[in-house]
């Protein structure tokens, strides 16, 4: 069986301002309801699979939107196998993430919650797209 890689973007965040750190901005009043709603449909996909590691950038912002995407994946019969915090996503290191991919067991689900450009320079890498 093969790996399954799911990776998905903070909602949409604060706007950065002088004396906050990037990795404290939060979602904006109504991103998480609306990523709610959009999660629920979209993740009722992986309706069947057992279990799914959830891999988190340890800024605000994705943490957020982890929780939303984890409400989803659990209501969709999913269980959430691991929910591991990644420096590597916040730093978009992709080295060390590429090898936390390899070292993961061959049938697992990923659902990894980061930022762009990473994410985008991920897909491009690991699929040739460039959506």
């Amino acid at each position: 069986m093969a790996r399954t890689l799911i990776l998905v973007r903070h909602g949409k965040a604060q706007k950065p301002q002088l004396g906050l750190a990037d990795a404290d901005r939060a979602l904006v009043p109504g991103a998480a309801e609306a990523l709610a709603a959009t999660y629920r449909t979209a993740f009722a996909l992986l309706r069947g699979m057992e279990s799914a590691e959830l891999w988190v950038s340890p800024a605000l912002r994705a943490r957020q939107t982890a929780a939303q995407v984890s409400r989803a994946l659990v209501g969709s019969g999913v269980k959430i196998g691991a929910n591991r915090e990644l420096p590597c996503l916040l730093e978009q290191d992709t080295d060390a993430f590429h090898k936390l991919i390899e070292q993961s067991a061959e049938d697992t689900c990923i659902v990894a919650v980061g930022h762009i450009p990473f994410l985008e320079d991920e897909r491009g890498d690991l699929t040739g797209a460039d959506l």
